[in-house]
């Protein structure tokens, strides 16, 4: 049989496209139907928007993809928790935009404050206004504050989230390694949905290898405003086995569910009426997607953002694309 001379390029990134949300949303823009002057605006410089700006100007270096992101180096939340379990340096997790300056894509470094879906412009903060034939949002989340009684940002100053990479890691690490040994370590963990389901967990696991080095003595309380948690079974069982009783467990049904926050004193209130008080008080508060998705139109009553999973577009506001983690998918 003679060979499909047509296959080789357009087929293998339709097939890559089909799998991956930087590949739908470059195949939703296809090179043979866009003029050379095409303008893709990604708003979000984290994995999801660094991804779709890569690929979309690899499809066709014809695009014009401006990249806006305030920060001009991006710290990885991913792998976050072994810095905090002493297994990995901070500096490992910074990553510069130089790679994708580069390949020709433009990178402004500000924020977008608004988004004009019918004249199609995105505002800086800085005052400049882009202009997009396509526009790609991946803001990531906000945390809700004041969902919990008494946190808010000047709280979590004190009692940080450690929710985005950067220097609330760097915080909650320094406060971890001045705990004396024998100290309470509480993470308030929050309901769903949120920014990474097992991350919770994950870092309690990294805390409790870190205190198994350096601070056996102590204690992991994990309060939960859930009755379930991502892969339960699996991280107990490790827990278990590795670090016998050191890490305890509340799910909401038992009185885990945290309604009050005194970062000060680091003490935490119950809905059942049960105070607790931390050496170290981790609280990730309840999230939404970032205000840029909602004042687009982009999100709904859910505080989410609901997109096409096939092709990752707004259900809402044609010729804008939502990755990562603000979106339902």
């Amino acid at each position: 049989m003679k060979k499909n001379q047509g296959y080789s390029r357009r087929q293998w990134l339709k097939q890559v496209g089909q799998t991956t949300a930087a590949g739908a949303v470059l195949l939703s823009i296809p090179s043979y139907a866009r003029p050379a002057s095409a303008q893709v605006v990604v708003v979000g410089g984290g994995f999801g928007g660094a991804t779709a700006a890569r690929y979309i100007k690899r499809r066709d270096p014809s695009i014009h993809v401006r990249l806006i992101e305030p920060a001009k180096t991006f710290y990885t939340c991913p792998f976050s928790n072994l810095y905090l379990g002493g297994l990995r340096r901070f500096e490992q997790q910074a990553h510069s935009y130089d790679d994708l300056r580069a390949q020709g894509i433009e990178i402004i470094h500000d924020i977008a404050t608004a988004v004009d879906p019918d004249k199609k412009t995105v505002q800086l903060a800085q005052g400049a206004s882009l202009t997009y034939d396509k526009l790609l949002l991946s803001p990531g989340v906000d945390m809700r504050w004041h969902a919990l009684e008494g946190y808010d940002e000047a709280a979590a100053e004190l009692a940080p989230h450690a929710w985005k990479a950067g220097a609330q890691t760097q915080l909650l690490k320094k406060q971890l390694d001045a705990m004396p040994d024998g100290g309470t370590f509480i993470l308030v963990a929050p309901e769903n949905p949120f920014r990474c389901p097992p991350g919770p967990y994950e870092r309690v696991s990294m805390v409790a290898h870190y205190f198994s080095q350096h601070k056996p003595k102590s204690k992991i309380l994990i309060l939960d405003a859930k009755d379930a948690f991502s892969k339960q079974a699996l991280f107990q069982d490790a827990w278990q086995h590795i670090y016998g009783d050191m890490i305890e467990w509340v799910p909401m049904s038992q009185g885990g569910r945290v309604i009050r926050v005194d970062a000060k004193q680091r003490l935490v209130e119950t809905e059942f009426g049960d105070q607790h008080q931390a050496d170290v008080l981790n609280v990730i508060p309840p999230q939404q997607a970032a205000q840029i998705a909602h004042q687009s139109g982009v999100a709904d009553q859910s505080l989410w953002v609901p997109i096409d999973p096939t092709t990752f577009a707004s259900q809402h506001v044609p010729d804008v694309y939502v990755v990562g983690d603000a979106t339902i998918a």
